[in-house]
C-alpha cells in the first residue's frame, strides 16, 4: 500500500506538471490561454500515466540514453493513441487532431509530438524524477497517505462531474441533431407539396 500511495503522488505531480507544460506550450503557439486538460482541474492524467509508464519500464535502461529516448517515444505514442481512441468512442468528440501534421496516424498521433514526448521522457528519467522521488521519499508515509486520500477524492469528484457533464452534452447534441433532421425533413416535405401544388395549378 505504501508503494501505491507513493506512485499516486508521482501520478498527480506529473499530471499537474504535464498540464503546466502543455498549457504554456499551447499559449506560445496560439497566443491565448486555454485549459488543455480533459478534466476541470489543473492536471492532465495522460501525463501522469505516461510518467508512470516511463518510471516503471525504463529505469532498467537508464544506462542507454538512446534506449530511453526511443522506448519513451514508443510507449507514450501508444498511450496517446489509445487515449484519443477511447475518448472519441466514449464521448463522440476529439480532444486533439493531428490530421494536418506530417507523419500522423489517423490524426491521433504525429511524429513531432512523439519526438517531443520522447524528449520529455529523457528529461523525466534523468533530471525530474530523481529530484521528485527524493522529495517524496522524505515525507512521512502517514502524511503521504493523507495527501493521497485527499487528492484521490478531489480527482474522483472531478472525473464524475466531468463525465456527467460530457454525457449530458452528448445527449443534448444528439437531440439537437434529431431536431435538425426532422426540421429538414419537414422543409423538404413542404417544398414537395408546394411543387405539386404549383404543378397541379399549371396543369
Amino acid at each position: 500500500m505504501e508503494s501505491f500511495f507513493i506512485f499516486f503522488m508521482y501520478f498527480f505531480i506529473y499530471s499537474v506538471l504535464g498540464w503546466i507544460v502543455e498549457t504554456l506550450y499551447c499559449r506560445t503557439l496560439d497566443g491565448k490561454w486555454t485549459n488543455r486538460g480533459f478534466l476541470f482541474g489543473p492536471y492532465c492524467p495522460i501525463y501522469g500515466f505516461g510518467a508512470l509508464i516511463i518510471i516503471a519500464f525504463l529505469q532498467n535502461f537508464k544506462s542507454s540514453f538512446i534506449a530511453v529516448f526511443f522506448l519513451g517515444m514508443i510507449f507514450t505514442s501508444i498511450l496517446e493513441y489509445l487515449t484519443s481512441f477511447l475518448l472519441e468512442k466514449l464521448f463522440d468528440a476529439k480532444w486533439w487532431d493531428y490530421s494536418k501534421m506530417k507523419f500522423n496516424i489517423n490524426g491521433r498521433i504525429c511524429l513531432l509530438n512523439s519526438l517531443e514526448f520522447a524528449f520529455l521522457g529523457v528529461v523525466l528519467t534523468y533530471i525530474v524524477h530523481p529530484t521528485i522521488s527524493n522529495l517524496i521519499l522524505k515525507i512521512p508515509i502517514d502524511l503521504v497517505q493523507l495527501i493521497s486520500f485527499a487528492l484521490i477524492t478531489i480527482m474522483a469528484i472531478d472525473v464524475g462531474f466531468t463525465i456527467s457533464t460530457l454525457l449530458n452534452l452528448k445527449e443534448k447534441l444528439i437531440t439537437l441533431k434529431e431536431s435538425a433532421e426532422k426540421l429538414m425533413e419537414k422543409n423538404t416535405l413542404q417544398e414537395k407539396l408546394s411543387e405539386n401544388y404549383l404543378y397541379n395549378q399549371l396543369s
